[in-house]
């Protein structure tokens, strides 16, 4: 089954906001479908040498600012004292003061992070950031390279090693193809180097979404990725036979659409006074049903992406749903919305996941199974 339907890059809560509309790659039966920028994107961090002059210039004018704006405050509260009006003058030189001492504080802060940006220079090897991500790309060996890495002090060690990983994995993602050889270098420089890729933050966001694009990748290559390893035995899923779960999602909300009905009643006729106080009314009321559709939020809880099944736990609600039962997927920046088979059934969504990635997951294991 080819997926051929294009489907604009959109948020959730964005509604029918038009966006850049996504571009498509086929691999024989299976179909990768990506934002124009790329499967996964990311912008490369910008260098320190890269912080023009008029950057500076703004910074400096915003200091020269705000200092005046304090002295501009002291002096009208000076003012204020001379013609008797002591409250006011108090108010007014009291956040000059308090003006003045903020923004000693702010530019403290912000040498000492230019000093600290100077110092993670300083530190980097560009000779050696080179020669690993050379022997990365071309899956030479690393072991002279973790020999040099050693050597060097703790600071230089994290700042190189930051610069490394940043550069290599941006540059397999680029292309949204991640070769064999890539895989392998990086592989081998997560375990020579000792990388913690799980739990250190400077890595891990960085090696999820890497990770994302070896699934696709495995998908696109006919086989069930399994890539990573989740721990389901606190949520009780109950698995169909041979299922298992691709990935997870913490923090994800769960929609359904619901319909409100309000009645408006509309009296025709006239009215006659049979007393003081009191009337009798001639005519006929006419009651009308208006109904209003909307995605209303059900649960918070997670998602997990199975071989056969989307399955949404929390602790208030569980939703199961078959792929095979699924009509239409809609893939958006931050969630799927999907649409089961069947007259009755009711449009839902999961909010606060990667839509892209999971949209692609799910109608490549259509595919799969066609």
């Amino acid at each position: 089954m080819n997926n051929t339907e294009n489907a604009d890059e959109k948020s959730f809560d964005e509604g029918n906001k038009q966006v850049v509309p996504p571009s498509h790659v086929s691999r024989g039966e299976n179909t990768v479908t990506t934002p124009n920028t790329g499967a996964i994107n990311f912008a490369p961090k910008e260098s320190f040498d890269s912080i023009n002059q008029d950057n500076k210039c703004a910074s400096e004018r915003q200091v020269i600012l705000s200092y005046s704006i304090a002295i501009i405050l002291i002096l009208g509260g000076i003012v204020c004292f001379f013609y008797g009006h002591s409250i006011f003058g108090s108010i007014l030189t009291v956040f000059g003061i308090l003006w003045i001492v903020s923004d000693i504080n702010a530019g403290k802060a912000r040498k000492k992070r230019q000093s600290e940006e100077m110092f993670m220079q300083q530190c980097i090897d560009s000779v050696f950031c080179s020669n690993v991500i050379k022997a990365v790309k071309y899956n030479l060996p690393l072991d002279e390279m973790v020999s040099v890495f050693k050597s060097k002090n703790p600071d230089e060690q994290k700042y190189n090693l930051e610069k490394v990983f940043t550069e290599i994995m941006n540059a397999s993602m680029e292309d949204g193809i991640i070769t064999d050889a890539e895989e392998d270098g990086i592989r081998k420089l997560i375990e020579q180097f000792n990388i913690n890729v799980t739990t250190d933050l400077t890595y891990s966001k960085l090696y999820d979404k890497y990770v994302k694009m070896l699934t696709i990748k495995d998908m696109l290559n006919g086989v069930f990725p399994m890539r990573k390893e989740f721990q389901i035995s606190d949520y009780y899923l109950n698995l169909e036979k041979g299922e298992q779960i691709i990935w997870k999602f913490d923090l994800c909300e769960y929609y359904q659409e619901v319909t409100t009905t309000t009645y408006v009643s509309k009296h025709s006729g006239g009215s006659i006074r049979i007393a003081k106080g009191f009337y009798m009314r001639s005519g006929t009321t006419t009651t009308t049903p208006i109904k209003e559709t909307e995605m209303k939020a059900k649960a918070n809880g997670t998602l997990f992406i199975g071989t056969k099944n989307l399955y949404f736990y929390s602790t208030t609600k569980t939703v199961k749903i078959p792929y095979k039962k699924v009509v239409s997927f809609t893939p958006y920046s931050d969630g799927l919305g999907l649409q089961k088979d069947g007259e009755n059934s009711k449009p839902q969504a999961f909010k606060g996941i990667d839509g892209w990635f999971v949209y692609n997951i799910v109608i490549n294991i259509q595919n799969l199974d066609a």
